[in-house]
């Protein structure tokens, strides 16, 4: 092989790895395989994506639930609430909140907004 054709497949391979990476950066994580295996995504950042379906504010708490088409997760922010409807891109980390016998509710903590 000549010089020119490896760095030739060199630029393919890394044109194609790259393209891969943003594509599944901009498309974020699959929401349903956030709650069934938690233990995965520990202590990574990730993104998803979807739709806000609904929203509260308890006392100290605030959270919205986002839903693509694998599933829906709740999203705990220090930010502003997004409206109902609105689609969304969130950066965080998934969290265990709590424990009742066989159950677990996974959340998701939104990462705090990066400075400009």
């Amino acid at each position: 092989m000549t010089v020119g054709v490896v760095i030739a497949l060199l630029l393919g391979t890394t044109a194609i790895a790259g393209g891969w990476y943003l594509y599944h950066a901009w498309k974020g994580t699959p929401i349903a395989a956030l709650p069934k295996d938690p233990r995965q995504y520990d202590g990574k950042l990730l993104s998803i994506r979807g739709k806000v379906v609904d929203r509260a504010s308890l006392m100290v708490v605030k959270y919205f639930t986002v839903r693509d088409e694998t599933g829906e997760i709740k999203v705990i922010t220090d930010r502003s609430l997004p409206p109902l409807g609105e689609e969304v891109r969130v950066r965080g980390r998934i969290r265990e909140a709590f424990e009742i016998g066989d159950s677990q509710v996974v959340v998701f903590m939104e990462a705090p907004a990066r400075p400009r």
